[in-house]
């Protein structure tokens, strides 16, 4: 969890793949337009869009997304509550069968128990036959651990700079000294901005003046911080263009097409999630969820690629 809330590039990758998914926001189709007409109106009612947002947002990052439906004493459907996937659990036993969800409270102590059937849990990327999902922190352990490091570096540096400027008083006394330092300082906010010292004086004149300047570029720091940020966005699979980072490749548009590809398997994996699971509880099983699809590229792309596949003979 603090990763996310500590790292810029993880938290807008996750927020800005969740916010696309939902862009279009979310429809409904079936042959009854009254139930249709209520779905939506369950949907506001239950802040569903909302709660789809957090939804998405921890099933991207964890890997595993959970829902708890709440029902009132008539058994109807109040509220769709979702749970911090960071502090939830499951139990199994060894054939990978769940018994039971857990929640430990603030204390430690006292556990939050749901029986199977009691939650909803999404699985976005289940691999094999492990219970919970493969979560992409993960796969980016040590990408994750090189950027902590190097954001380490860099704070370091800054900690250290040499003074931006050097005044150099030649054979100036202890008075002259004092004096200038202090109208120099008059207008400065950070004390520490330049540096005053006292030197034999030079045929030169009596003031000299240098000036530090650090440059980033060089040494190879930032092409290390590139290469970094890009092995975390390419796991998290959001192009660098989408996110306004300079794009310094040719690759740009297989790149958005793939992401496009990407957006529109998790629209569909989680509308198969919501109508299995969430639509027969709100008595709506004839009523089918599903979300717009989202167009990343241009008119003009998708009518060039048409054109390509067509000339292809495709």
């Amino acid at each position: 969890k603090l990763i996310y809330f500590n790292d810029p590039i993880i938290s807008t990758s996750i927020d800005f793949k969740a916010e696309t998914v939902l862009s279009n926001g979310y429809r409904f189709e079936g042959k009854n337009e009254r139930a249709v007409k209520r779905a939506y109106e369950r949907f506001d009612e239950l802040n569903m869009f909302e709660v789809l947002l957090n939804f998405l947002k921890q099933a991207e990052w964890y890997g595993d997304s959970y829902l708890e439906p709440k029902l009132n004493p008539s058994g109807t459907l109040s509220e769709v509550w979702p749970l911090d996937s960071s502090i939830t659990r499951i139990d199994y036993d060894e054939h990978g069968k769940v018994r039971a969800y857990l929640q430990s409270t603030d204390n430690g102590k006292d556990k939050v128990i749901w029986e199977p059937d009691e939650l909803l849990h999404f699985r976005a990327n289940w691999f094999g036959s492990n219970v919970y999902s493969w979560a992409p922190s993960i796969s980016i352990s040590k990408q994750l651990s090189n950027r902590s490091m190097l954001n380490e570096y860099i704070l370091q540096i800054f900690k250290n700079l040499p003074p931006k400027m050097v005044h150099i008083l030649k054979q100036a006394s202890k008075e002259q000294y004092k004096s200038y330092k202090q109208s120099l300082l008059a207008g400065r906010s950070n004390l520490n901005q330049d540096l005053v010292v006292r030197a034999p004086s030079t045929p030169d004149g009596d003031v000299k003046i240098t000036q530090n300047v650090v440059d980033f570029t060089k040494g190879g720091l930032m092409e290390v911080a590139r290469y970094v940020r890009e092995e975390v966005l390419a796991r998290l699979r959001v192009p660098p263009v989408l996110l306004g980072l300079a794009n310094e490749t040719s690759r740009t548009e297989p790149q958005l097409f793939a992401f496009e590809t990407h957006i529109r398997m998790i629209q569909n994996r989680v509308a198969k999630f919501i109508n299995d699971k969430l639509m027969p509880l709100l008595g709506l099983s004839n009523v089918k969820m599903y979300f717009p699809p989202v167009m990343v590229l241009t008119e003009e792309k998708y009518l060039s690629n048409a054109r390509a596949m067509i000339d292809m003979g495709l």
